[in-house]
């Protein structure tokens, strides 16, 4: 939002405390534009109605439910770190540790660079709580959406050849939930064994699971 959408914020703000019986004062006003500054008057809107129609409580609704509403909540942003997991671990079998890559999701790339140390670091880990690898990346990856951390920059592995191996969003799963998508991922990766997936879990390193299966 600028400047010129304070009159159409304070309209939707006033609409709201109405709607709650709450009460709004000019540094409160101007504290709530500041901190939802950085999304247009549209998405305030939107949010403010979406709050109007569902919200059961009798107090006026936060900053933080308004942004909710904008972004998602944090439980929804672990459903979709959650295939992006999946999506990491169908790019280590598919390209390995000595490829260069880059996801198409921004906060993918962050959570491989800033909590795995890196492409060749994450393909290479071999601990005890591999078994945990989808839920810390979930994890983190909702943690990061929230704080808006991203990463743009191609993820390098450990190979010489200088090709950026793009990675969109090709991982399947299915949403088992209500209809405002919260929900449990049912169905995961197609293309990563049964037997992968154990070994992983086990604690073998993921590129010398997928390149052993390969060449078998």
């Amino acid at each position: 939002m600028t400047a010129h959408d304070i009159d159409q914020f304070s309209e939707i703000m006033t609409g709201l405390a109405e709607n709650f019986n709450g009460k709004l004062s000019d540094p409160g006003l101007d504290m709530r534009f500041a901190a939802l500054s950085e999304f247009s008057i549209e998405q305030v809107r939107t949010a403010a109605m979406a709050c109007v129609r569902s919200r059961k409580y009798f107090s006026m609704p936060t900053i933080a439910e308004i942004v909710e509403h904008i972004v998602g909540s944090k439980d929804d942003h672990k459903i979709q770190g959650e295939a992006q997991a999946q999506e990491v671990l169908m790019a280590v079998r598919r390209y390995g540790v000595y490829a260069t890559v880059q996801f198409a999701d921004p906060v993918t790339n962050a959570v491989v660079k800033q909590f795995f140390g890196g492409w060749p670091q994450l393909c290479s880990r071999k601990e005890d709580d591999h078994v945990w690898f989808v839920k810390d990346f979930a994890t983190h990856y909702a943690d990061y959406k929230m704080r808006g951390v991203e990463n743009t920059e191609p993820l390098r592995g450990i190979g010489t050849n200088e090709k950026v191996e793009m990675i969109g969003k090709s991982s399947q799963f299915v949403l088992e939930g209500n209809s405002a998508g919260r929900g449990k991922v049912a169905a995961v990766v197609s293309g990563v064994t049964f037997k992968q997936r154990q070994a992983f879990r086990d604690g073998a390193p993921l590129h010398d699971i997928v390149e052993k299966d390969s060449a078998a």
